[in-house]
């Protein structure tokens, strides 16, 4: 048997001193039959051809003819047809953890075992009830691996120091095809099945209308990566099953299948330590930035004249009459119309604004997270590999995979129960003596047995042996812990441990739950460690434009501030105004140095003195014509701008004087502009973007936690179909 072990053992490349020889010191105590031995500097790796890495495969193929079912829906729907499964198991291996989650295989050997909590191989009878509760021998052959020191001190509170070692990893990675079942092995187009071409036209049985030939397009690749955990505790026993199935409760004659057949009973036990612990990053949405800018797209400044100022209404008129531009000072200016009032300018242009949002997330740093997990990812990194590929047909090498994509499962302790002497997984024949079946037996209505797996939650009736195996304990002696591990733990991240009560009225056994933080690691979409303590942006943007026709305008009114007094002998003293245009607040070339009258060049009593825009100083003007016929009569007396001014132009108002432009909003324009004018005084009327969408910039996606603590499996019936 040894030497056997070894052979298989040293396929593997494990050196020939993996299995250590047990001294007789320590085999004194050892009582029963069986094998013990131990595992030293142990590594293992499938690999291929000329020793290529990872690349030796185990391949499950399918064999046999599609189901009925199957082969009528497909005659249903020949362009979604069903195929069959061929997967290639790439790169099996282990070695010892090297808290790297990113590669299958660290090279680092591990030892398993020791003298005193060996492997075992072992050949035991042990007296256990039958289906219908008759106690008989029960002999088995077991696999045990070394046993896993259970976390807890005999009053339940947790040791201080796990003394277990967590230090395997395991690594492999998958490719899964969809197989055509018309095709024979090694045709070309054997993965082929429902392939759809570049222009949308699906391929039926490989072959487009146009004869083309095609890939396949069914292809899984998954690598899967598990760093520190331990095996230790896990158990298999084989035995075949007692009898009385078919006189037992709750069972009866239809279940003598479960007589004296094939049983087994599996304790699988995959585990991390406690993890009462542990904590992930935590991330804080930091306040968004909503930045707009503008752009304004003017290839040319150049301005055409909209309205001249010379027309008495407003109109697109260059040119016109009615504003006495040229008349002289007597002569009254059109100062109401409010053509006359305006010039207008106006030119196009394209107006573009930019919104920008940008939203980070800051993450709190976490550490240890990959010194124990278990992850599952698809992604490639580098150059991809194209669709045929795959070592199994052309020898080449492994994939690479991406350092932080896929599904993390931090701290998984996984305490699986298949099966007990009393509730035995069986494998037998279906009904149809075709198919095979695996079962997990009914439990029967039988109290010797059901009580040797049910738990009184209650502490009550101590006769309820049944219990969870979970990483903190499994199996043993007391209320609370159980003698029998049959019910199954798993806990994923973060966990809450309470420990059992064995004393008093309200005894209960110990129990696992989640841990509800916000800081709870378990399950995440993403490398939590990735992101630890970075801050993380992401950045969105809408734009808007518009085609822009835009106005600008000088605004010329009345100033009639300039007064002066002057005498008129028949009527007494009399006002004199000057009425001239202000241009934007300005009276360029003023009726200046006008004063009031001086009388004592005049007897008759009809004269008066007025002044006149003659001189330097508008001087005075005696009139002794009198009457109606003056140049004021009995009114009062008003002069008018100047030519200079009246009549208005760019060049002179502009540039002369230093008058500017506005593109403010005005009533009086406003209406017109947009009618007749087609156009606007507004400078800019691209409309305000609207909000981009940015998504949350969570490069991991953490679910937290989870546990299912005390899983009992009542029963389970997996058929094959189809052979």
């Amino acid at each position: 048997m040894l030497s056997q072990l070894m052979v298989a053992l040293c396929i593997f490349n494990m050196p020939a001193y993996a299995l250590q020889v047990l001294d007789d010191d320590s085999m004194s105590d050892t009582t029963g039959e069986g094998i013990a031995f131990t595992v030293s500097d142990f590594r293992m790796q499938f690999n291929g051809e000329d020793d290529a890495a990872g690349t030796g495969y185990f391949r499950f193929i399918p064999v046999g003819a599609l189901s009925a079912e199957a082969q009528a829906y497909n005659t249903a729907n020949p362009t979604k047809k069903i195929g069959k499964g061929d997967i290639y198991l790439y790169g099996a291996s282990i070695s010892a953890n090297d808290s790297n989650v990113t590669t299958q295989f660290s090279g680092n050997t591990v030892d398993s075992g020791t003298t005193e909590n060996p492997w075992l191989i072992s050949v035991q009878t042990v007296n256990t009830p039958s289906f219908n509760g008759i106690n008989k021998p029960l002999t088995y052959i077991a696999l045990e691996v070394p046993l896993l020191t259970n976390l807890l001190k005999s009053d339940g509170t947790l040791l201080a120091t796990d003394p277990n070692t967590y230090n395997l990893k395991l690594g492999a990675w998958v490719d899964a095809f969809v197989r055509d079942p018309t095709k024979e092995e090694n045709d070309t187009l054997e993965f082929g099945l429902n392939r759809i071409d570049g222009s949308g036209n699906r391929f039926i049985n490989g072959v487009n209308a146009g004869g083309g030939l095609t890939l396949r397009e069914n292809r899984l690749r998954l690598q899967e990566v598990i760093n520190g955990v331990s095996l230790n505790g896990s158990s298999i026993k084989i035995f075949q099953t007692l009898d009385g199935a078919n006189l037992a409760s709750g069972l009866g004659a239809s279940y003598s299948s479960y007589n004296n057949t094939l049983g087994l009973a599996a304790t699988l036990r995959m585990n991390s330590g406690d993890a009462t612990s542990v904590r992930a990053p935590v991330y804080s949405l930091l306040a968004p930035t909503d930045n707009t800018t503008s752009t304004l797209d003017m290839p040319s400044p150049t301005w055409t004249l909209l309205h001249g100022g010379w027309d008495t209404t407003l109109s697109a008129s260059q040119a016109g009459g009615g504003c006495n531009n040229g008349s002289s000072v007597t002569v009254t200016t059109n100062f109401a119309s409010v053509g006359c009032q305006f010039m207008v300018q106006s030119r196009t242009r394209t107006d573009s604004k930019t919104r920008t949002v940008t939203k980070s997330t800051q993450w709190t740093a976490a550490s240890g997270l990959d010194d124990h997990v278990m992850r599952f990812s698809t992604q490639e990194k580098g150059t991809t590999q194209g669709l045929l590929y795959s070592p199994a047909f052309d020898n080449g090498v492994m994939p690479s995979f991406a350092d932080t994509e896929g599904l993390f499962l931090y701290k998984p302790n996984i305490n699986l129960v298949l099966g007990s002497q009393w509730q035995p997984l069986v494998l037998g024949v279906a009904s149809d003596n075709k198919n095979l079946s695996l079962e997990l037996t009914r439990i029967p209505d039988v109290a010797s047995v059901y009580k040797e797996i049910y738990t009184d939650y209650t502490g009550a009736d101590a006769s309820y042996k049944g219990g969870t195996c979970s990483t903190y304990w499994c199996g043993g002696a007391g209320n609370g812990v159980s003698i029998n591990a049959t019910h199954s733990s798993i806990t994923l991240g973060t966990t809450l441990y309470t420990a059992p009560v064995n004393t008093g009225a309200n005894k209960t056994p110990l129990s696992v739950s989640a841990y509800k933080g916000a800081d709870a690691a378990g399950v995440s979409f993403g490398s939590l460690m990735a992101v630890q303590g970075q801050t993380q942006t992401n950045t969105g943007s809408t734009d808007t434009s518009a085609f822009v026709t835009e106005a600008q305008w000088i605004e010329r009114v009345n100033n009639n501030a300039t007064t002066w007094k002057y005498r008129d002998f028949s009527s007494g003293d009399k006002t004199g105004t000057a009425n001239q245009w202000s241009y934007n607040g300005i009276v360029v070339n003023t009726l200046s140095g006008v004063q009031d009258a001086v009388y004592s060049c005049c007897s008759l009593s009809a004269n008066y003195d007025y002044p006149v825009a003659s001189g330097v100083n508008n001087t005075w003007t005696h009139n002794e014509a009198g009457g109606g016929g003056s140049l004021c009569g009995n009114n009062n007396c008003t002069y008018y701008g100047t030519t200079a001014n009246r009549n208005w132009t760019l060049a002179n108002y502009n540039s002369t004087y230093g008058l500017t432009f506005s593109s403010a909003s005005n009533p009086t324009l406003d209406t017109w502009l947009a009618g007749a004018a087609s156009t606007s005084v507004s400078a800019n009327q691209a409309a305000t973007p609207s909000l981009p969408v940015v998504t949350h910039p969570i490069n991991a996606i953490n679910l937290g936690s989870a546990v299912i603590d005390g899983l009992l499996i009542q029963h389970l019936k997996i058929t094959t179909k189809g052979l």
